[in-house]
């Protein structure tokens, strides 16, 4: 085969792409307009949209204002309305003139006139005076009336004796706190070692010296070994406490109280007594008719007095006569 010769366009050739160009620009040209008058409308029609949206807000604040203005016009023209109006300007009144008179207090009270230069504590017997004032932690210059009763009593609290506090001021420079104190009522001792506590069973303190004249506890359940200043008797021990409360209340009545030495509790059903100067043991039995128990008991003490010997109140318990058993 021969080689192809390539033929060259004629000006007619060349005619026909010029304008065939020309015709595509047109269209091209055209497409576009059409594209920019179809965003000038949608551009219109959001225009027109947002304008229609703003106008319907406006409308509605303004109809929202409209009727405020007219709930307001019928709430001043409605009696229970003005009343209550007038009710809650007293209110804000009172509270302008409390709260100004607060404001005056505090003003006065934090003046440098009420200073403390003076602390003084009374009725202190088993807590000395130094103990109180450490633990206040009170210093001069202080203001006297932003000393304030609770934390002082907060203070106290870690001693065991001090079972309340009141607090008084003495214009313009002197602060007076009264304590008031737990009494010892009752002795646990294990081995040379004696612990105290006051008729609620609080723990005191501990000491190898006995108190005369205080009540030991026998048979108690209480590991005393654990306790610490402020713990209670143990559970077991605060029940039976109600009894011994209550045959010391009954004792009390009768006079005889203080001739008891010790009571035993380790039986839940019969306690026991002990009388020292008497050289009697005492069988109570449980907690009813104590009253006539100890009444019994008074006579006994009487009747057999310089004996030494057994009393057996517990056979009340069992609708029998109580008797006195004497040591041979």
């Amino acid at each position: 085969m021969g080689k192809e010769i390539k033929k060259k366009p004629t000006n007619a050739d060349k005619r026909v792409q010029q304008l065939k160009k020309q015709q595509m620009a047109k269209e091209k040209e055209k497409a576009e307009k059409i594209r920019k008058i179809k965003e000038q409308k949608v551009k219109q029609a959001r225009e027109e949209k947002k304008k229609q949206l703003i106008e319907q807000e406006k409308i509605r604040k303004e109809q929202e204002k409209e009727e405020k203005r007219l709930q307001k016009e019928a709430q001043l023209n409605d009696p229970e309305f003005q009343r209550k109006r007038k009710k809650r300007k007293k209110k804000i009144i009172v509270f302008a003139v409390f709260f100004g008179i607060i404001v005056t207090l505090l003003g006065v009270a934090c003046s440098p006139i009420f200073r403390i230069k003076n602390v003084e504590i009374v009725g202190n017997d088993h807590v000395s005076e130094t103990e109180i004032r450490n633990l206040l932690n009170i210093k001069e210059g202080d203001n006297l009336f932003l000393t304030f009763n609770f934390v002082v009593r907060k203070r106290l609290e870690p001693n065991a004796y001090i079972k309340d506090v009141n607090v008084r001021r003495k214009l313009p420079d002197t602060l007076t706190v009264e304590v008031k104190e737990r009494e010892i009522e009752f002795v646990f001792a294990k081995e040379d070692t004696y612990y105290f506590f006051d008729k609620d069973g609080k723990f005191l303190e501990k000491s190898t010296q006995p108190i005369i004249g205080k009540i030991e506890i026998k048979g108690y359940k209480t590991d005393v070994d654990k306790l610490e200043i402020n713990d209670t008797f143990s559970k077991e021990d605060l029940k039976k406490l109600e009894d011994i409360n209550e045959i010391i209340k009954a004792a009390e009545k009768q006079g005889i109280a203080d001739m008891i030495t010790y009571i035993d509790i380790s039986s839940t059903k019969n306690n026991v007594l002990y009388l020292q100067t008497e050289n009697k043991t005492v069988y109570v039995g449980n907690t009813e008719q104590l009253e006539y128990k100890m009444i019994f008991l008074k006579t006994i003490l009487e009747k057999e007095k310089g004996n030494s010997g057994e009393v057996h109140l517990d056979e009340i318990d069992s609708n029998k006569d109580p008797f006195f058993r004497q040591n041979i």
